[in-house]
C-alpha cells in the first residue's frame, strides 16, 4: 500500500506540473502557428503572381489571382484551439483561391466563379507552376479548350506537355494544337444517337 499512498499524495502536485507542460506546449503551438502563417503570406504572394504571368500565357490576361490565407474559426471540438487562435491539422490557417477573370470584376472564390474552362486553365497554370514541388502523378484537363484557338491553344498545348513530362497527363480536346502534344489518342463518338428523319 505504501506504493499507492506514495502515489495518491503526490496527485496534485503531478497534475499542476502537467498542466504548466500544457500551456508551455500552447505556446510553443502558437508560435510555431506564427511562424507557418507568415510563411504561408510570404510563399502565397509569390505563388500569385507566377500564376498571374502563367495565366496570361493561356488566354486569360488581365485576369487577377489572389490566395487569401486567414485565420482559422474554431468549430467547437473539430479543431485545437489555444487562447489566441485555433488549429487543425494542417496549421491555423484556413487558405483559400480567389479570381477575377475580367478586368473590373471583384476577387470572388474561385469554386464560385470559374467556369469549367477556366478552371482547367487555372489547374493547368497552377501545375506548372508546382511542377517541381506537385507529388500528383496524373492529371486530368477537362474543357481546357474551352472558348480558345489559334495561337493560344498552341500555347495551352505547349504548357500541357510540360507538366506532362513527369507525370501522366489525360486530356480531353477537340483542338489538334493540343491532342498533337499527346503520345496516345482516343477517339469518343457517340454511336447511340438518334438519328434524325432527312428533311424532304
Amino acid at each position: 500500500f505504501r506504493n499507492e499512498i506514495e502515489e495518491l499524495s503526490s496527485l496534485d502536485e503531478r497534475g499542476e506540473h502537467l498542466e504548466q507542460e500544457f500551456l508551455a506546449a500552447l505556446e510553443s503551438l502558437d508560435a510555431l502557428g506564427n511562424e507557418l502563417t507568415g510563411k504561408r503570406q510570404n510563399a502565397a504572394r509569390r505563388f500569385e503572381q507566377d500564376v498571374e504571368r502563367r495565366l496570361a500565357a493561356l488566354g486569360m490576361a488581365g485576369s487577377r489571382f489572389r490566395v487569401n490565407v486567414e485565420a482559422l474559426v474554431s468549430r467547437g471540438e473539430e479543431n485545437l484551439a489555444t487562447p489566441n487562435r485555433a488549429f487543425s491539422s494542417t496549421g491555423a490557417d484556413r487558405v483559400e483561391f480567389l479570381l477575377s477573370a475580367n478586368k473590373g470584376q471583384d476577387l470572388k472564390p474561385l469554386k464560385t466563379v470559374a467556369s469549367g474552362g477556366e478552371l482547367s486553365r487555372i489547374m493547368l497554370a497552377v501545375k506548372e507552376v508546382l511542377l517541381d514541388r506537385d507529388p500528383v502523378a496524373t492529371c486530368v484537363f477537362d474543357e481546357v479548350d474551352s472558348g480558345i484557338g489559334g495561337v493560344v491553344a498552341g500555347k495551352v498545348g505547349d504548357a500541357i506537355g510540360r507538366v506532362a513530362g513527369d507525370r501522366q497527363v489525360i486530356c480531353i480536346t477537340h483542338l489538334p494544337q493540343i491532342a498533337a502534344y499527346g503520345e496516345t489518342h482516343f477517339k469518343v463518338a457517340n454511336t447511340n444517337a438518334t438519328a434524325r428523319p432527312s428533311p424532304r
